[in-house]
């Protein structure tokens, strides 16, 4: 026969088990006795000192009684501990008491030194755009500029990468990295314009500079060949147009060389590698530029188009053509 248990003996049990648990007699005194938590948790601690749920009350404790110095020691350690139960709460607890430290700091330093340790938790708990990577954002944005008016192009750019790393929001920290940009071509134009001079004689006597307009110019004047001559510019087949105009504007590309030579050459800052392939790729840039066609008069009326010149030129400015050279600058 089962022995039945009264209900009230039950109840007094669980009241005596819970009265006598620190733990639980500390949480319920956290905000009308801190002082009294804290003392209950230490002790709770020193029995059991894997404690880390003792650890995020005691913290709370230290709150409540404006020991914020106390607190950050308490959560640091549980915070970093591999602890599925506590570790997030900890985070949470930390953080926040960050940013009421954040708010309460003095100085741009206070802050700094606040929103650094805040920024390790905005990454681990995924927070974009939280105060503290705003504020590194700022901060490092800020650094970079100074740096950079200085000339101080290297410092400048590894404040840039700073910034770029923060968990600040990614439409500010792009916000950042375009004024950056634009600041830097702004720097590597500034760098050439006393070696213009220089750079447009060397131009001039290559045949590669119009001083009159004061630009760079590529510059090819191409005859059609009649298809006796050379097959494959058959009036009648439907790629002939193209055919002519890439035979005119392919000489642009071997011109280009001599321009970039100049300018490389001289320069006032140090530049990446502009080998054949670079020089490639600028082209495909500087492509879009060129204009090309017949140099006659109503050609379109004239059916046999050999003996035809067809010309293909690109002209540019020598300041426009350092915004294209800008991609190969070497910070």
């Amino acid at each position: 026969m089962k022995k039945i248990i009264p209900v009230y003996i039950v109840f007094s049990l669980v009241v005596l088990v819970a009265c006598g648990d620190p733990v639980l007699r500390a949480r319920r005194s956290i905000t009308q006795n801190p002082k009294k938590a804290v003392e209950l948790l230490k002790e709770a601690i020193k029995d059991r000192k894997n404690c880390n749920e003792c650890k995020v009350y005691l913290a709370m404790a230290y709150e409540q009684l404006g020991d914020l110095k106390s607190a950050e020691q308490t959560l640091q350690p549980v915070a970093k501990a591999n602890d599925p139960r506590f570790s997030d709460a900890a985070m949470a607890e930390l953080y926040k008491l960050y940013k009421t430290n954040f708010v309460k700091a003095a100085s741009d330093q206070q802050r700094l030194a606040i929103a650094l340790k805040a920024a390790v938790l905005e990454n681990k708990m995924k927070i974009a755009g939280g105060f503290a990577g705003e504020f590194l954002l700022h901060y490092y944005a800020v650094q970079f500029k100074h740096n950079l008016k200085q000339g101080h192009v290297k410092k400048a750019v590894t404040w840039l990468k700073k910034a770029i790393k923060t968990f600040a929001s990614p439409d500010h920290k792009k916000e950042v990295v375009r004024n950056a940009d634009s600041m830097l071509k702004t720097y590597f134009i500034d760098a050439f314009k006393a070696r213009l001079p220089l750079i447009q004689t060397t131009l001039l006597k290559a045949g590669r500079f119009d001083a009159r307009t004061g630009k760079v110019v590529l510059f090819n004047r191409f005859v059609v060949p009649s298809k006796a001559k050379d097959p494959a510019f058959d009036p009648a087949s439907k790629d002939f147009e193209l055919r002519v105009r890439l035979a005119a504007c392919k000489p642009l590309r071997q011109q280009l060389d001599t321009v970039v030579k100049a300018f490389v050459s001289v320069s006032p800052v140090k530049m990446k590698k502009i080998g054949p392939k670079q020089r490639d790729q600028l082209f495909s840039l500087l492509f879009p530029l060129a204009s090309a066609g017949y140099d006659v008069p109503h050609a379109k009326a004239i059916k046999n188009k050999a003996g035809l010149p067809y010309i293909c030129f690109i002209r540019i400015k020598a300041v426009d053509f350092l915004n294209y050279l800008y991609a190969f600058w070497k910070f």
